[in-house]
């Protein structure tokens, strides 16, 4: 083989090696873009799966949840077992269709509403809001217990409080005492706080009290003072 035959052969390895070069990178390069596309896509869904989640509902074998609008939180918004006599609210709940878990620090306005089954009410430090007429008219509760750890809520002789008790939440209307005296730091009565404790006959109202929401005292026994 001559010099000019040697040199047109290796010039030809060399081109064809260069075009598989190009092929590996070319392809390598576009699996790069399949992958970050995929990657890109997920995110976008798991994002709308976050999104979509709140509001949504789900229950266990004692409460109903809603989701928060922050999609990692939950409300408690009823009971699917309406026979219970003590509500233990959990700390966390799981959606048994999707198995996600999710935090307890709501319940919901009207959760437990004239309720006469429940005899107590165990209210757990995740709970950050209760909302209005939340155990209004549950005529049968003796006692409410919360976490010392909660930082929204307290009770004091079986009484819900605000953790500053400014503002009792609601006295169990079932407790056997006839007397009641309001704390010296409560500002504000509840709407709806004594609703039908008609074993009260008398109740003494701090000076600095400033106001007492509707129906705060509706269907109470009759007062002596």
């Amino acid at each position: 083989m001559n010099n000019l035959e040697h040199g047109h052969m290796g010039r030809c390895e060399f081109l064809s090696a260069g075009r598989g070069t190009r092929r590996l990178i070319i392809g390598i390069a576009a699996a790069v873009c399949v992958l970050l596309c995929c990657a890109i896509g997920g995110l976008s869904a798991s994002s709308e799966d976050s999104d979509a989640a709140a509001g949504d509902t789900f229950n266990d074998r004692t409460f109903t949840y809603t989701v928060n609008e922050d999609g990692t939180t939950v409300a408690v918004t009823g009971l699917t077992d309406t026979s219970i006599t003590s509500a233990d609210i959990p700390s966390t709940a799981t959606d048994s269709d999707t198995g996600t878990s999710y935090t307890v620090t709501a319940i919901n306005g009207g959760t437990f509403y004239l309720n006469t089954a429940l005899t107590s009410v165990n209210i757990p430090s995740a709970v950050l809001l209760i909302g209005d007429y939340a155990f209004f008219g549950c005529t049968s509760i003796e006692s409410f217990i919360v976490s010392s750890e909660n930082e929204s809520y307290c009770s004091a002789d079986g009484v819900l409080f605000d953790k500053d008790m400014t503002k009792p939440i609601q006295y169990p209307a079932k407790s056997a005492s006839t007397t009641y005296e309001v704390p010296s730091s409560v500002r504000i009565i509840n709407s709806g706080a004594f609703y039908y404790c008609t074993a009260l006959t008398s109740v003494t109202l701090p000076d600095g009290l400033e106001e007492i929401g509707i129906s705060a005292f509706s269907g109470v026994g009759t007062f002596k003072n």
